[in-house]
């Protein structure tokens, strides 16, 4: 295997960060420009794309909120990011039910910056930038331990592709 290139990955993920709900736009986006920056967002990873036609449906379904004048709020692209990352591993329906459960439990940005939090954490922890998975939050629930275990799986898919692609 190309020491360098697997040099390079683990240096690339080392430095790629979810934005922080605090870091989502505070204002609204088109639905191109939404589609755009979530795409940005998440281009290092190469595994994640969004489209239009995908938010399209997300919204025809009520999986999020119609956008109020055509614009995508802050709120509605933190669910498209955990979305569009999510949707590799479990069914719409699955999270769909997550986000009902979490409605009773976390505010939307309490909610996703966990999510942030914890993508990183186990993330840098699969491509050994760290040594051990930090405990993050409190009191360790049955809706962290299914998202936990929903990001060890996305964790594992990225690293798998990513190296396969390099040997």
């Amino acid at each position: 295997m190309n020491k360098n290139k697997e040099q390079e990955i683990k240096s690339l993920i080392k430095n790629f960060k979810l934005p922080k709900f605090n870091e989502l736009p505070n204002f609204g986006l088109f639905l191109e420009q939404t589609v755009n920056y979530i795409n940005t967002c998440l281009k290092p990873l190469e595994e994640f794309k969004i489209t239009s036609s995908m938010i399209s449906n997300y919204v025809k379904h009520n999986v999020i909120s119609s956008p109020i004048s055509k614009l995508y709020s802050k709120e509605q692209i933190a669910y498209l990011i955990y979305i569009t990352i999510c949707k590799n591993v479990m069914s719409l329906k699955d999270i769909l039910a997550l986000f009902k459960k979490r409605k009773n439990h976390y505010t939307i940005e309490t909610a996703y910056n966990y999510f942030c939090d914890e993508f990183d954490n186990i993330l840098q922890y699969v491509f050994e930038n760290k040594k051990t998975i930090d405990f993050i939050g409190g009191k360790l629930t049955k809706l962290k331990k299914i998202l936990q275990s929903a990001i060890t799986a996305i964790a594992h898919k990225i690293y798998i592709n990513k190296i396969l692609k390099i040997i």
